[in-house]
């Protein structure tokens, strides 16, 4: 039992770290009528005192029964001069538990979600472009945003994995040690 609890607070602390540390800089919406291949794209001036940066893209979608991927997307960020700085392919899903919750189908909570993006540092000053590129499934986008917070503190790599490691090591002796 020590295990679990030992576990389950590593990895509490670890995602407090990653979703609530810093200070928020704002949300940044992009236009709902998106259509695919379509880029949105928002400017953000920032500097290196906001270092590092942690980058959430949150969205609302129009739900289907069914459906695993929704939306497919690219997304990136590119600095003042043009060059990238990060970029990721974005699958919005919905999983079967949020399609089969009760409280899902009551209050609706199935339709939105946030992903995080990435952590980096700003290594200059000037204004940074946001930008959104959906593909397959843009029809079904309701809303979409970005969501910086600025001087966040990046949880270590072990901090995780040792949590994670607890809580395996404390259920397997919860059931196989009387």
């Amino acid at each position: 039992m020590l295990l679990l609890l030992a576990g389950a607070l590593l990895v509490g602390t670890s995602l407090a770290l990653t979703f609530l540390s810093g200070e928020e800089l704002g949300e940044f919406s992009l236009p709902v009528t998106v259509a695919q291949g379509q880029e949105q794209r928002v400017e953000v001036e920032l500097d290196p005192s906001m270092s590092p940066l942690a980058v959430f893209f949150d969205y609302e979608v129009e739900a289907e029964a069914g459906l695993r991927t929704l939306v497919a997307a690219q997304a990136r960020v590119l600095d003042p001069g043009g060059e990238m700085v990060v970029s990721k392919s974005l699958d919005i899903t919905q999983t079967r538990k949020q399609r089969r919750s009760l409280i899902t189908r009551v209050f609706g909570g199935d339709r939105s979600g946030s992903k995080t993006f990435e952590t980096f540092e700003v290594e200059q000053k000037g204004r940074f472009a946001f930008v959104f590129v959906p593909g397959s499934g843009a029809e079904r986008l309701e809303a979409a945003s970005w969501r910086l917070r600025r001087n966040v503190t990046r949880p270590p790599t072990w901090l995780l994995l040792t949590g994670i490691a607890l809580v395996l090591l404390g259920a397997l002796a919860q059931r196989f040690l009387p």
